[in-house]
């Protein structure tokens, strides 16, 4: 009906031959409504692998643990997500990884969401990106969220040096909350990671 408005989501997947960008046009009792879509290409250098939670999370491959699949996409129409959890830890591990060869590095895309009515308040939680270079045996902190990036898309590039494994993991950890009956209920956020 005339002066009603309507709420939806468009999507469109390039590939190496197709157009970066076009027009979608809808027809309207009212007229055409042009939109323009743009998809940005990247090549990814050999050797380097993706993933943008697209087909499910955690994708084939990985294990998971408190993470789902969400809407809330930073790029695409899905992101991972993880909120809190009184039962451990929530853990996505990517598969294993062959970094045997040279200098290796990631890269990926998050959101820290957080919300407070307190001023000056941060998430009692953390989040964090673990490292083992033995096959999960061993971990090492990389990369810890920073209080400071609430609310904020952040795209981090992490250098990981020279591991010489082919038996690699990388495991992004929501840690567990703590809460009993008696207390106040912690400030928390929720965590997005994409790309």
């Amino acid at each position: 009906d005339k002066y009603e408005t309507a709420e939806f989501q468009v999507s469109y997947s390039a590939s190496l031959t197709s157009a970066a960008d076009g027009n979608l046009v809808i027809h309207t009792t009212g007229g055409d409504v042009t939109i323009r879509c743009v998809a940005n290409k990247v090549a990814l250098p050999d050797d380097y692998t993706f993933e943008g939670f697209e087909r499910g999370c955690p994708p084939v491959g990985w294990t998971g643990k408190g993470w789902a699949q969400t809407y809330y996409a930073l790029e695409g129409d899905h992101s991972a997500y993880s909120g809190p959890s009184m039962d451990g830890a929530s853990t996505l591990v990517t598969p294993r990884l062959d970094m045997s060869t040279g200098a290796q590095s990631i890269s990926f895309t998050c959101f820290n969401e957080f919300d407070s009515d307190l001023e000056g308040a941060y998430p009692e939680n953390d989040i964090t990106l673990l490292f083992s270079t033995d096959g999960g045996t061993t971990w090492s902190t990389v990369w810890t969220a920073p209080m400071d990036k609430v609310n904020a898309i952040d795209n981090v590039n992490i250098d990981l040096g020279t591991p010489a494994s082919d038996n690699c993991f990388l495991k992004w950890e929501y840690s567990k909350i703590s809460f009993s009956g008696g207390e106040e209920a912690p400030e928390l956020s929720f965590f997005y990671l994409d790309r």
